[in-house]
């Protein structure tokens, strides 16, 4: 049996984002190993151990493993800017976007 390939063009959405957190906005993934690790939001030697509940802490990175097998990842924004493609092309159009106003009220020209 051969390894699984990864698509290194794979691109995850958070599953939730948790907006008024002490450290500030959380981003939160859900995803089997393989898909976290091909979307760059995780490297290998970062996955915590196979037992339900198993964590490993790092800088604004928080990884657990869910009862399914699968892990979630909690990061900051910034983390996910660096590791993140998807994130990265998210947050650049968003920028770009010369009719998007986040001030409510504020006069679109």
């Amino acid at each position: 049996m051969s390894a699984p390939t990864i698509n290194m063009q794979t691109v995850m959405r958070p599953a939730h984002v948790n907006w008024v957190c002490s450290t500030g906005i959380v981003l939160k993934y859900e995803g089997t190993e393989l898909e976290l690790i091909a979307a760059g939001l995780l490297y290998q030697e970062e996955l915590p151990g196979q037992k339900r509940g198993c964590n490993r802490t790092f800088e604004g990175l928080y990884i657990v493993r869910l009862k399914d097998g699968r892990a979630r990842v909690q990061m900051s924004p910034a983390i996910a800017l660096e590791r993140s493609r998807g994130f990265k092309q998210f947050l650049g159009g968003l920028l770009a976007d010369s009719r998007l106003s986040l001030v409510q009220g504020e006069a679109r020209i």
